[in-house]
């Protein structure tokens, strides 16, 4: 008997664990554990003779279960863990390929592709972007409006040190990268930029703080603050004004990073993200006279172009409203405008050019080392199409 009850008590546990996600599913009684990241919504599909027949429907389906089963996250958490800690493996398949390094570094694929990458562009393109980039700054100087590039760095060049082996391509001649190739013609063009990745090389070697965090994708916010007070006085110069000026010191130190120099451990999706945390410095927040108006300073009215870098420079501007006004186009694609904290979608077409861009003190452009060429997202031509008319 005693056999027999425990065989059929095996049996119930067994049938409940099987039914209990579809019945989460469908009636959520339990906590739902969340995921990181953005997911796309799969909608349940709609059912049809002929979709059924050539089995449309059935894939639908299958993707609307899988994104809504119940338990999702716990059980994705929970595999992500053990394959983090047993494998030293991270999630791949789907989302953004999240790579597992030495010393618990976190490395977004794409980079490491880059850095791995010999599919060069060629020396003619290089130059037809720079000899882009040079009318630009000419045209926007002839209406008084100052240019600045600022080339951000990526974490696989800047910490190629821990890179597990199996992801480093070896023979790669990496002297021969777009950003070797497009700096020394810059200079020679006499183009306005801030060589970040140069900057930062400098300032690795002294070891005072870590230019990426080593749970984020971008540079680390103190870095991020760095290029903000860098952009400020080299502007300083170039408007003849005296600008507010971003305070760096003292720096308070925290054991739990804040966002977004996290974004790669809350991207892993896993139980204990901590494990890829470090002790991180921050800048302190500006006091009152440093602010706006209080500080006594000019405050320029800035458009910004560029990446998702850019937004920690952004953070930092706005706290010590460091400017009267200014817009942050995203990829050209979206826009986020201060003061008023306003978020839009750029219509190419439809924008009001004189507005949002030619009425600035001063254009800046952020891209990545590793994808120089593509600075602006069509945002230059566009410009320099408006530009050569006149307008």
């Amino acid at each position: 008997m005693l056999i027999r009850g425990l065989q059929a008590l095996a049996l119930v546990v067994f049938a409940a664990a099987l039914l209990m996600p579809g019945l989460q599913m469908l009636w959520p009684l339990l906590p739902t554990v969340t995921l990181t990241g953005v997911e796309q919504a799969v909608e349940r599909p709609h059912s049809s003779l002929s979709k059924i027949w050539n089995g449309a429907w059935q894939t639908e389906l299958e993707k609307w279960f899988v994104a809504n089963l119940g338990f999702r996250g716990l059980f994705v958490r929970t595999d992500n863990q053990i394959n983090c800690s047993l494998f030293r493996e991270l999630p791949q398949s789907a989302g953004t390929r999240i790579i597992l390094g030495k010393n618990n570094y976190l490395y977004e694929w794409n980079y490491i592709a880059s850095y791995n990458s010999t599919n060069y562009p060629s020396a003619e393109a290089i130059e037809a972007f720079v000899d882009k980039l040079s009318e630009f700054q000419r045209r926007l100087h002839d209406r008084g409006i100052q240019f600045m590039l600022v080339i951000s760095p990526s974490k696989a060049q800047m910490y190629p040190e821990y890179l597990p082996e199996r992801y480093v391509r070896p023979g790669v001649d990496r002297t021969l990268s777009v950003y070797n190739h497009a700096v020394p013609l810059l200079e020679k063009r006499g183009i306005s930029f801030f060589d970040a990745p140069r900057y930062f090389r400098k300032e690795k070697k002294k070891g005072e703080y870590p230019v990426f965090p080593r749970c984020g994708t971008h540079w680390s916010s103190y870095a991020g603050a760095i290029v903000g007070r860098e952009i400020s006085v080299r502007l300083q110069k170039m408007l003849g004004q005296k600008l507010g000026v971003l305070r760096l010191t003292p720096s308070v130190y925290k054991s739990i990073p804040e966002p977004p120099d996290e974004d790669l451990a809350g991207l892993a999706n896993v139980w204990f993200p901590e494990v890829f945390y470090e002790r991180l410095p921050y800048p302190p927040k500006p006091r009152p006279r440093d602010r706006g108006p209080h500080s006594g300073r000019y405050r320029p009215s800035i458009l910004i172009e560029g990446t998702s870098f850019a937004y920690l420079i952004v953070h930092y501007f706005d706290l010590y409203r460091w400017y009267r006004d200014r817009d942050l186009f995203y990829y050209f694609s979206s826009a986020h405008s201060y003061p008023g904290n306003v978020l839009w979608k750029i219509d190419r077409q439809k924008l009001d050019w004189e507005k949002h861009v030619f009425s600035r003190d001063a254009i800046i452009i952020e891209i990545n080392e590793v994808v120089i060429l593509e600075a602006g997202s069509g945002f230059i031509e566009a410009a320099l199409e408006k530009l050569r008319r006149g307008r």
